[in-house]
Parts: structure tokens; sequence; C-alpha cells
């Protein structure tokens, strides 16, 4: 006792300091409060940081002077000071946005795992192993089967048709799912009298490749009676890729990662400040949506692009495609196309946001090349395999101004298409009848 007693202060400081660190942590922690033997991952952040503070004292303590000692402490008290205030603040920032940001902080519950029902604040997209995205149940625009619309399993004789494909089908222009065509082509062919349900399974910026690997590990199993394929307007973005094609599309996207939402729930859980959960919010922006693949080119590059559009450039497409009918057929699943329309002169069209002048004109030409190209894919490959093919690449709305955009359109435009897909239907098709 008298050997400590004569020590010099700033060792008696190390000493204690190094005493604290055997006391203050997680294990002893453990041990003498815990019973289920397990810390929490912000709590054992809050232990290794008073860990090492309590190391960097101890050896300051050490290595300098009692002056020294008084010094760094006082520094470190006002920016402890400065510190705790900016905290405060940002508690408080978080809490506002909170209460009238109802916008962030549903997404801010999603990435957090707390939101447990649809919310339309939310991404309607989260990332999946087998195809580029998949619908995110918890969205309100997505419904409890993982579909657009319908999805419920067939009962009776109820003749059950699946709309695959893109964001046409998906219907993005729109934001009631009963105004997408999917749902409208069910009310007008029950108008009609027939007892059918169609399924709304678009998820926009699918592919082919994206359409097949979903259908094969999702709708195949409603075991549907027919299935629309309106699909080949994403394909086009591999074609034009300015790099060397590759069938897997893999030139096209890459793997990646958009998943910040696992990244802001570790880190909001990990570090328990309100200044680094604030500066996640507006950096990480929580509740986006995930994607597990990072695209090599967009629009701006592809229609611009040197690269020829040939049949080389379409393998993929041909394969996919053909794929969907053939499996579709030995599932005794009636497989039908519908060819793809799109028109980059109509008002709104995304031309008009990166081209001008020659390039303009250049970026329609090779669009409207590419897209025919992959249309008569589709329509040679369905009259060899004697599948149905609805030329939907020469439909027109009752008004023009139901195009949104070059392709998309309004619910309006999404009522003519319905009609003009189902009076297809109807004429080459045999479906039973209500009772």
């Amino acid at each position: 006792m008298n050997r400590f007693i004569s020590l010099k202060l700033n060792i008696k400081i190390a000493l204690l300091f190094f005493i604290l660190i055997f006391f203050i942590n997680e294990y002893t922690w453990i041990i003498l409060f815990d019973k289920d033997g397990f810390v929490k991952d912000h709590v054992s952040s809050l232990f290794l940081l008073l860990n090492i503070i309590f190391l960097l004292i101890s050896f300051f303590s050490i290595f300098y002077n009692y002056g020294m000692l008084i010094y760094i402490f006082k520094r470190t008290g006002y920016l402890t000071y400065f510190v705790l205030c900016l905290e405060l603040l940002s508690f408080m920032t978080i809490k506002l946005i909170e209460s009238f940001n109802v916008k962030i902080k549903d997404q801010i519950s999603y990435s957090l795992g707390n939101i447990k029902s649809s919310s339309e604040h939310i991404s309607y997209i989260e990332s999946d192993l087998r195809s580029d995205y998949k619908l995110n149940p918890f969205s309100s625009k997505v419904n409890k089967h993982g579909y657009r619309f319908g999805g419920n399993k067939k009962s009776g004789k109820t003749y059950q048709i699946m709309c695959v494909g893109g964001s046409t089908t998906f219907g993005s222009s729109v934001k009631d799912s009963s105004d997408s065509y999917p749902a409208l082509l069910e009310a007008y062919l029950r108008r009609e009298g027939f007892d059918v349900n169609v399924v709304n399974a678009g998820i926009p910026y699918h592919t082919s490749l994206d359409v097949l690997m979903r259908f094969i590990t999702k709708g195949i199993y409603l075991y549907p009676n027919m299935i629309l394929l309106h699909t080949g307007g994403n394909d086009a973005g591999p074609m034009n890729s300015p790099y060397p094609y590759k069938p897997d599309y893999s030139h096209w996207r890459s793997v990646g990662s958009y998943n910040n939402d696992k990244l802001f729930k570790s880190i909001w859980e990990k570090v328990p400040s309100s200044i680094v959960r604030l500066f996640l919010i507006y950096h990480l922006k929580p509740g986006q949506g995930s994607r597990v693949s990072e695209q090599s080119s967009g629009p701006e590059e592809e229609l611009l692009s040197k690269t020829p559009i040939s049949h080389e450039r379409t393998i993929g497409l041909k394969n996919y495609f053909s794929s969907l009918i053939t499996l579709s057929k030995k599932n005794n699943i009636t497989p039908v196309t519908i060819l793809f329309n799109i028109d980059l002169n109509r008002k709104n069209s995304y031309a008009e946001k990166y081209f001008s002048g020659d390039n303009l004109a250049y970026a329609i030409k090779r669009k409207t090349q590419s897209i025919d190209l992959n249309n008569t894919i589709m329509d040679s490959i369905s009259k060899h395999n004697k599948v149905g093919v609805i030329n939907f690449d020469k439909f027109e709305p009752s008004e023009q101004k139901s195009w949104m955009d070059h392709c998309h359109l309004d619910k309006n435009g999404n009522k003519n298409k319905a009609r003009f897909i189902g009076d297809y239907l109807i004429r080459n098709f045999v479906f039973p009848t209500k009772q």
C-alpha cells in the first residue's frame, strides 16, 4: 500500500485506468449481469470504445507529465462538450424528421426490419438470388402474393392468365395496380362473360432472362392456363451496349451491391450515435431498394454506341424467349406473344433528356432498329412454335396523350391496351364462361 502511495500521480492514473479495463468490458458484463451470455452489437461497440479510451488515457499518463495530462483533459473536455452538443442536436433533428416526414420514417423502419405490412414509401424492389431483383412484398405496389396484381391459386374451372414482362406490364406509369393492363384485361374479359383470373407478374426493367428466371422459380408454381409474353424491350439494352456482347448479359450487368439497407442497419445498430445516424439517413438513403447487379451502361451511352445491331447480339434473347415458350408448353401452359411498342419520337421520351440534333436522330434510329429486330425474332420463334402473336407494335390508344412517354400508358391507354389484347384472345381462344 505504501508503495502505491509513493508512486507519481500519472502512474497512479495509468494503473487506475488499466484496472478499469479489466472490470468494464463486455466479458465481465456477461459474467456478472447478462444471464443469456449475449451482448447486443451496439453495447459491444460501446464497451470497445470505452476500453480504447481507458487504454489511451493510461498510455498518456505514463509517457506525459502531470501538466500535459491536465492540458489534454481540458482539450478533451472541450471536444467532448462539442460532440455532446452536436449529438443532442442530431438526435433532435432525427426526431423532427421522423415526426414530420412519414416517407423517411417508413424507409428507416423498413431498413431496420420494423415494417411488417405494406407501405407506399418504401421501394417496390428487393434483391433476388435468381434474377436482378424481385418485387418487395412490403411495398404498397405489391400484393401479399408477391405480384403487382392477382396471384391466388386457381380454383374450380376459372381460367388463369399470367402476364409477364417489364415496366409496361407492371404498370410503372399508373399508381394503382388496378389500372395496370393485366388488371384491366381481367375486368374486360369478365365483363364479356368469361370466368378468368389475370396475374400481373411484370417487374420493371426485367429482360427476357429475368422474366425466364422469375417464371422458373416463382410464376410456374401457380400453374396458369396461359402466359402472355410481353418482353424484348429491355433486351435492347444489352444489344445496344458499347461493350463486346455476351449472351448472359454480363457485359451489360455485372455483380455488384446495391443493398444499402443491410449496411444502413448494421451501422445504425453498431454505432449508437445520432451524428452517425443522421449521416446514414441522408447518404445511404434507406428503403430505396436493392439489386444484385451493377449496370455498365445507360441509354445515353447505348444509343450513341457504334456496336452493330445484328443477330449475333440477340443470341441471349433467342435462347431465353425460346425457353419461355418450351417451358410453358411442357407444363400445359398456352404461351401467347405480345410484340413490343416503343417510339422515341413520343412526348416525354427519355431520348429528349439525353440527346439533341444529329445525336437525337441517331439515337431514335438505333432504338427503332433494335426493337424491330427483337420483335422480328420473337415473331419468328413464335410462329415456328405455333404460338399466337399479338401485333401490339401496331397499337395506338384512342388518344395520343395516353402515351406518358416513349412506351408507357396512362389509365385510359391501359384500358385500350387491355381491350386490344382481350379482343385478340376472345377471337382466337375459348375461355370458360361464368355460371
